[in-house]
């Protein structure tokens, strides 16, 4: 019996979906003031990286650590550096490049299982009070001890060689994620219809507060937090749901890997700039959602594709996706 999550699998192809959206709008539109791209970025990242900490069921000791974190880093180090050639680059640009040519995501997914070691100690507590009061106090350690690095101790190479202004951005819904599953609060989120509704109504007069000049240091957190909540709860109620679009969704979700490695050689086949300004000059916008959703569709299942492919060949799964360990 598998114990993939159905609803899980589905809200994270929305994920990886919304982030291929938002680099069709900004690489092949070539727009970055743009609606469409606000409320995508406003919840695509964070989304993913809730999921990809909701997925943990415990933390892994060191073989299942090791094994982890080589098979985030060499998809990211192989095909990264072939993006590298691609694109006229060379392969130490993309080492002390913060984005990393946007493989960013696996480096700091990869130093995120890392940072849950701390998290394996077995107190002799019986009270849940304390133990989530303990899980609290050691995220909120590790998210002020990102910050100290990122900020004041570390140079700025280091920083970005680590990506740590991206860990530290990040760590508080990839923790989230893990602890919401730890606590098991999923069925208590589901159970409270106004959870949903506060979310939703809270990420919308959020996110129309920040278009109209709001500025506060975490108040971007809470939206997308919100976003995420809003979300959860939908895919929760639609999980015994099959119809297409549900099946569609699960298909790409259990393929993320391979769509966000893979995704970023085809944008560079594409370049549609005038469409772009012809979108921004007509603003409209019903037009570009069409558009993203038949793009990225089609460019998320030819990355699936592309990842089927390769994995054909007992040599190329091995490097690609380090499964020589």
């Amino acid at each position: 019996m598998s114990s993939r999550i159905e609803y899980i699998d589905r809200l994270k192809g929305l994920a990886i979906l919304a982030v291929v959206m938002g680099h069709i709008i900004y690489f092949v539109f070539h727009l970055s003031d743009d609606p469409v791209w606000g409320y995508i970025y406003s919840f695509h990242v964070p989304l993913f990286i809730f999921l990809s900490g909701y997925v943990i069921f415990t933390p892994p000791n060191l073989l299942k650590l090791t094994k982890k974190i080589i098979a985030l880093l060499m998809p990211a180090i192989t095909i990264g550096g072939f993006l590298c050639y691609v694109t006229s680059r060379s392969f130490m640009y993309f080492v002390t490049d913060d984005m990393k040519l946007g493989y960013w995501y696996l480096f700091v997914l990869a130093f995120f299982y890392l940072l849950l070691t701390p998290f394996r100690l077995k107190l002799k507590c019986d009270k849940l009070v304390i133990k989530v009061l303990i899980d609290a106090g050691l995220a909120l350690g590790v998210w002020i001890v990102l910050f100290l690095l990122s900020r004041y101790v570390l140079s700025k190479n280091i920083t970005n060689i680590l990506s740590l202004n991206s860990c530290y951005n990040l760590w508080p819904f990839f923790i989230l994620g893990y602890l919401f599953r730890k606590w098991d609060l999923t069925k208590e989120i589901m159970r409270r219809n106004w959870i949903f509704s506060v979310s939703l109504l809270s990420y919308v007069s959020i996110k129309l507060s920040l278009d109209n000049g709001l500025k506060m240091h975490f108040i971007p957190l809470i939206m997308s937090f919100c976003a995420i909540m809003s979300l959860f709860c939908l895919f929760g109620w639609r999980e015994n749901k099959h119809t297409v679009l549900d099946r569609q969704l699960g298909l790409i979700g259990r393929n993320t890997l391979d769509i966000y490695i893979y995704h970023y050689f085809l944008l560079q086949m594409i370049s549609l700039p005038l469409l772009g300004k012809w979108i921004s000059s007509t603003g409209n916008y019903f037009i570009e959602g069409v558009l993203l959703i038949l793009l990225s569709l089609s460019i998320a299942y030819a990355s699936i594709v592309i990842g089927k492919t390769i994995k054909k060949s007992h040599w190329l799964d091995k490097v690609v996706y380090g499964r020589f360990f």
